[in-house]
């Protein structure tokens, strides 16, 4: 069958020739076919396949992503051109005034492996028999192919004309290019494209491509560090370059990031770093396409590490394999959501002033060459020099950032790129540079904001290197929806979102924030509560031994010290004794009160636990957690003003909560009852359970002979949750059925306490 096709295809060749050189063809008459179409057709979908694989297997080799992009596309070029030829010589179509076109993203020629192909079918003049036969024949032998097509075919002047009036055309026309045809027809669309899209209403198109970002980050999430992220319109996919490359076309007449290098829009250094990011998300994605043999753009959670090993990445110095390989997918999506920022940024700055006379007369010198406008905070080019001597100098940018609630010039932000990495780093420890960073820590307002400000430029690693380390670190397990240092990042928001807390469930943590002495001490303490986890799971303990150099390089007291340490030592400590102990126990509030020392750290570590919790993920707090919190903060303060608890012997407690018991069921219930029901409950159950709460479980028990199974409830809205009592006679499992029946009707069961009566 192979040598019967080549050959077959070798004698099709010379019909192709001979057919141009007689040409016969510029009548636009149809004749009779002259292909055999059943064996053309399984000689290209055999070639198609067999390419298809071969280009899978190039890649399982690890073929960068470009590579195997490009040869997708030069496969389907290949299947195009021929079919093309195909559909001419069988209908004697030779020179008619049509091209076939390339568009989106095939047209980009960035063809992943099972991705749209788009194509357009355009033609001069009138839409002729044979032009119309031409496409239907080539269309059909694709489709039989069991190709997935856009496609439409259209005049020079309907295809300008639809693109006028919608933006996805047009945007899939500024990525056209010739595939087939008539070359002078391919050469008079592009350059009506050029003349009619891309000279006339850029500033419009660039504006529909920045809401059109908008909308986007609105539906797939606006940050790249999501647990399962979308490779194509999830923030740091391929639409973040894409809607770059489109604004960078339209404004700077340029066809590849490679022509903004000459006009100074990108450096060398971040094309290069832009194309190393572009290459490692197209092979996450081709791997997704093959693994799922159709296009899916998610990085599900499923596949991650499957993908890891595959990869060759391995568990290392305490980190698996999948947390080192989203790591590096992280990194990547972040570089190219910001390299893709700045292209746009920087587009949509050219030709527009700086400041107009206005906003001149409106600057303020805030000192040391550093501007207040209308607008943001600059600073001149001699100030940004002056950040390599003096990087104190470079954190009052922030600093006037903060106070003024504006944000810091792209021009400025430029500029303290370019410098950071002259910066030494001792330049940063102590002396004004330290105040400085501790007066952002402890200013009123806009803690959050000016953190992630100075992290996504770098600085907040450079004047705490401890906190580097977290940088697009991975917690891989259920709970955690962001990376270590988003995490962390979202806790110092959450902190300084207590500031005038409304809602009654947080304003017991808003007081307790309001009362601490050392906010700014708290708000370093949620930088790097969680610093342990850049040594790996195994190695946490290894952040206290950070802390030193840290209170050293922020001239911490030695009581400043010391607080911090606690912090980052018990960060979790409330949290678990709160959900997993009983906090009616006196030994329980005082061994925590042992711990805790002091009401100001009380106070400090109850709203950071509240504030890690919360920035867990977006549905993990809840009133239910406030509310054991809240109950443990409450009771070991009276332990710590009291300064000591006397705790009963369990002898002692035993006897008290029995006589609790006799006195409120005098009258209401037979002694003999009472008696029995006080002898077959357990001890701890008698001493932690509120006697009128046990009263009510005496009746329930009184009744179970007759009804065999009771269930009571009662709604506790002040702590968001309903109180389930059951009732039943013990058997095995009772309590797995109970808890599956419950969830089984999408009800959260927050806490649960199981008491077996010794009949």
């Amino acid at each position: 069958m192979r040598e019967q096709a080549e050959s077959y295809f070798a004698a099709l060749q010379g019909r192709l020739a001979e057919t141009s050189s007689a040409g016969t063809a510029g009548s636009g008459t149809a004749v009779a076919a002259q292909v055999d179409r059943g064996l053309a057709l399984a000689t290209l979908k055999s070639f198609y396949q067999e390419s298809w694989a071969g280009l899978k297997i190039r890649h399982e080799h690890g073929a960068s992503g470009r590579d195997v992009v490009c040869g997708h596309t030069g496969l389907m070029d290949a299947v195009l051109r021929q079919v093309f030829a195909l559909a001419a010589l069988n209908l004697r179509a030779r020179d008619l005034p049509v091209a076939l076109i390339a568009t989106g993203g095939y047209g980009r020629g960035e063809l992943n492996p099972c991705s749209d192909v788009d194509i357009l079918f355009v033609y001069d003049g009138i839409l002729s028999q044979s032009i119309r036969d031409l496409s239907e024949w080539a269309l059909y032998f694709l489709w039989d192919m069991g190709l997935t097509l856009g496609h439409s075919v259209r005049s020079i002047g309907e295809a300008i004309q639809g693109a006028r009036v919608d933006t996805v055309t047009k945007t899939s026309f500024l990525e056209s290019r010739p595939v087939a045809g008539d070359e002078g027809v391919a050469d008079r669309f592009r350059a009506a494209v050029a003349a009619e899209l891309v000279a006339r209403k850029a500033e419009a198109f660039i504006r529909e491509k920045l809401n059109d970002a908008h909308k986007r980050r609105a539906r797939f999430g606006e940050s790249v560090f999501l647990r399962e992220p979308h490779l194509k319109e999830g923030e740091g996919g391929l639409r973040d370059y894409q809607t770059a490359l489109w604004i960078a076309k339209v404004k700077y007449r340029i066809a590849t990031f490679d022509g903004l290098i000459p006009l100074g829009v990108l450096s060398q250094e971040e094309a290069d770093g832009l194309s190393q990011s572009l290459d490692f998300i197209w092979r996450l994605r081709n791997e997704l396409h093959y693994r799922y043999g159709r296009r899916n753009d998610v990085l599900s959670f499923e596949v991650q590490e499957a993908i890891a090993r595959s990869w060759g990445y391995a568990d290392h110095e305490g980190f698996t394999a999948l947390e080192r390989f989203m790591r590096e997918y992280y990194r990547q999506a972040k570089r190219l959501a910001t390299l893709s920022r700045n292209v746009i940024t920087r587009a949509i700055r050219k030709g527009a002033r700086s400041f107009g006379p206005l906003t001149l007369l409106r600057r303020r010198h805030a000192g040391d060459g550093i501007y207040v406008t209308s607008r943001n905070i600059f600073a001149s080019e001699q100030a940004r020099e002056s950040f390599v001597s003096r990087p104190a100098l470079l954190l009052r940018l922030f600093e006037e950032s903060q106070r003024h609630g504006l944000p810091v010039s792209d021009v400025t932000l430029d500029g303290v790129a370019a410098v950071l990495p002259r910066i030494p780093g001792e330049a940063w420890s102590g002396g004004e540079a330290a105040e400085r960073f501790r007066a952002i820590l402890s200013a009123p307002r806009g803690v959050a904001d000016t953190l992630n400000l100075m992290h996504d430029t770098g600085v907040l690693d450079r004047i705490l290197p401890e906190f580097a380390g977290l940088r697009c670190l991975v917690q891989h397990n259920p709970y955690h929806t962001y990376t270590v240092d988003t995490h962390t990042l979202i806790a110092v928001r959450n902190l300084e979102q207590l500031r005038g807390a409304i809602q009654s469930s947080r304003l017991p943590l808003a007081q307790a924030l309001s009362q601490i002495q050392s906010p700014g001490l708290l708000f370093l303490a949620a930088l790097l509560h969680d610093s342990g986890k850049a040594f790996g799971a195994e190695r946490m303990h290894l952040a206290l031994d950070m802390l030193p150099g840290v209170a050293a390089r922020l001239g911490l007291t030695a009581e400043e010290a010391q607080r911090l340490n606690f912090l980052v030592a018990e960060h979790q400590t409330m949290s678990q004794i709160a959900q997993r102990r009983e906090l009616s126990d006196p030994r329980v509030v005082a061994d925590f009160a042992g711990r805790v020392g002091d009401i100001e750290n009380l106070r400090m570590l109850y709203v950071l636990t509240y504030a890690d919790i919360s920035a867990v993920g977006p549905d993990v707090w809840s009133d239910w957690k406030g509310a054991l919190l809240r109950e443990l903060a409450d009771r070991t303060r009276e332990v710590l003003e009291r300064r000591r608890v006397a705790v009963p012997e369990r002898a002692e407690q035993l006897s008290e909560a029995g006589e609790a018991i006799r006195t409120l069921a005098r009258g209401v219930h037979p002694e003999d009852v009472v008696e029995s029901f006080l002898s077959m409950a357990p001890d701890t159950y008698l001493i932690m359970t509120p006697p009128e709460r046990a009263l009510e479980h005496l009746e329930l028990r009184r009744r179970l002979p007759e009804e065999k199974l009771i269930i009571s409830h009662r709604h506790m809205p002040e702590m968001g949750v309903t109180e389930l009592t059951v009732c039943m006679y013990d058997a095995f499992g009772i309590f797995s059925k109970t808890c599956g029946t419950l969830a089984a009707h999408n009800m959260n069961i927050v806490g649960a306490r199981i008491v077996t009566m010794a009949d």
